[in-house]
C-alpha cells in the first residue's frame, strides 16, 4: 500500500472509473443484495469508499 500513498485522486473520480455494468455483476455474483431491501451492494460499497477516504485524507 505505501506505492500509493502519494498518489492524489478523489473518491468521485476513482467512483467514475468503475463501470456501474461491473458493480452490477459483483452484486449479483456474491448474492450481496439478497437480503437487503434498502442498502444495496452498490450503495454499501460507495459508503465503504467514502469512509475510507474520510480515514486517508
Amino acid at each position: 500500500m505505501a506505492i500509493f500513498k502519494d498518489h492524489k485522486i478523489g473518491i468521485n473520480e476513482l467512483l467514475g472509473v468503475i463501470p456501474e455494468a461491473l458493480l452490477s455483476h459483483l452484486s449479483e455474483n456474491t448474492k450481496v443484495d439478497y437480503y437487503s431491501k434498502v442498502l444495496h451492494g452498490r450503495k454499501l460499497f460507495y459508503l465503504l469508499m467514502y469512509g475510507i477516504q474520510k480515514m486517508t485524507g
